[in-house]
Order: structure tokens, then sequence, then C-alpha cells
């Protein structure tokens, strides 16, 4: 599988388009995206045949905190950005939350004792029979901190998801190039 993302500091925006073999001569192409309050998910069969294309209200939130759990790859918003808020729990625990319009995401962010940001957990309820998180539960954790653009970025992200039927997803990304827009904005030109 290859992918490449694309996200918004300015408002939670992102489009994220991976490829996946299959099978040699099949692939599938993906896309995720969450743009102007618009989400939605499609899977295509040799990029044109569409397989599953959803596009409902229910998946603004999910995608809202997919944007969350990227921002460590621009550290930045994470302290300046209007649409995020903190709350320190303890030493190595906050609650993040995000929030676009009348969306509202919060998620529990842990970090190490050098302050590094270790994962987000979304705020899901517990399962009261079995103390075990009700699906749709969503974990990201980061690891392998490397310096992009001036920036400490993880390179590595492992996203863990409960399934409806109660099994367990896994997927590791492997970030292979950053690339920052740096575009001069006209108060930021010389002449």
């Amino acid at each position: 599988m290859g992918g490449e993302g694309f996200f918004s500091v300015a408002v939670p925006a992102f489009v994220w388009h991976a490829t996946i073999t299959y099978a040699p001569g099949i692939w599938l192409e993906t896309f995720d995206y969450y743009v102007d309050r618009k989400a939605g998910m499609c899977l295509n069969l040799f990029s044109f045949l569409p397989l599953d294309n959803t596009r409902i209200d229910e998946m603004k939130g999910s995608a809202l905190f997919r944007y969350l759990t990227r921002t460590p790859l621009f550290p930045t918003i994470l302290g300046s950005s209007p649409f995020i808020h903190w709350e320190n729990i303890d030493d190595s625990t906050a609650k993040a939350t995000i929030k676009d319009d009348d969306i509202s995401i919060e998620a529990i962010v842990r970090f190490d004792s050098k302050g590094t940001l270790e994962s987000f957990e979304s705020c899901q309820d517990i399962n009261p029979e079995t103390g075990h998180p009700v699906p749709g539960h969503f974990a990201c954790r980061f690891s392998s901190y490397a310096d992009a653009g001036g920036f400490r970025i993880p390179l590595l992200i492992t996203s863990e998801i409960i399934l409806p039927g109660g099994g367990y997803a896994c997927a590791e990304y492997a970030i292979t190039l950053v690339e920052f827009d740096t575009q001069d904005t006209p108060c930021q030109r010389r002449s």
C-alpha cells in the first residue's frame, strides 16, 4: 500500500489517497476526506469502478477524529489552533477537543516523560459488562520521531480500531516523506 495525504492547518480538513495492490494487475484506490464539513470514504477497483462510496453525516465525527490524530505531523497546530482545546488530566495525560462548528470530538492524549506525544485515544464508552471499549473505539500510537522541515514528527503511526463484531483491526503507516507548503503569504514576501 502506498498513499499520500494533504492536511490543512487553517481549518480542519484533509484528503487521504492510497493505492492498495490486491494482486498482480489488480489494485484498489481509496480516498478518505473531510473538507468543508463534508466527509466520505471511497473505494474503487482499478481507480474507476466504485466498490463502496460512503458519504453520510455520521462519518463527520470519525473523520474529524482522524484529522486530530494526524496533527503530530504538523506539531505547531497542536498549540496554536483555535479549533483544538486542551484540558490537563495529569502529568502525562490531557484531553484534546477538536471542534468544527457543531461537530466536536474528544480524545485522550498521552505523553512520555519528555513530553513527546505517544498516543490519541477516542473518548468512547466502555462496555460495563466486559470493561472493554465499545466497537468503534479508535487509537493512534506514534513512534520513531525524527526531524523534518525543522519539526520533530513521528515517522511510524499505528492505528487500532475495535470493529462492530468485536474484532480488532490494526494498520501501521511508515512516513517516508513530509513536504510542508512553504509558499509565502503576501505579508511575508520581500521585495
